[in-house]
């Protein structure tokens, strides 16, 4: 083998080790924390917390207004969660979503996935929030949106 070709295989080797931790927060995840729980039956907020329930690691669901949903505590905000998230799953209005990854960085929070409407919308708004997002987001160790109509 070359040199170069050493070279760029640890290279390689460097950068898919230093991702690990990241995916593996994504894909993998020891604690989850739902921003957005809800009981609304029909919403998002609540087919995601009743997915949660089955997971086996650590289920946050985050909601400032609630103490319970679904006979589970909640957590005011993501500073809340007693131990450390590795992924936060987040379903509330786009306008709302820039200051969570913000919190959620913040909080060391590794992985993020957006699950959110209106993100896409003309004009002024649509720009700031794709403004802010952008900002915010490399602070959040992954990212990965779905956007709703």
């Amino acid at each position: 083998m070359s040199p170069t070709s050493v070279l760029r295989e640890q290279r390689t080797r460097d950068v898919l080790s230093e991702r690990r931790p990241i995916l593996t927060a994504m894909f993998s995840p020891k604690s989850v924390a739902l921003i957005g729980a809800s009981e609304k039956p029909g919403s998002v907020g609540r087919a995601l917390l009743e997915n949660l329930q089955s997971f086996r690691g650590g289920a946050f669901p985050i909601n400032p207004i609630h103490w319970t949903l679904l006979g589970q505590k909640t957590f005011s905000t993501i500073r809340d969660a007693p131990e450390n998230v590795d992924l936060a799953v987040i379903a509330t209005p786009a306008a709302t979503v820039p200051g969570i990854v913000a919190e959620c960085a913040t909080a060391g929070v590794k992985g993020a996935v957006i699950i959110s409407a209106g993100s896409k919308k003309p004009g002024r708004l649509g720009q700031s929030l794709k403004s802010r997002f952008s900002s915010d987001a490399g602070r959040c160790g992954s990212l990965g949106r779905i956007a709703l109509a």
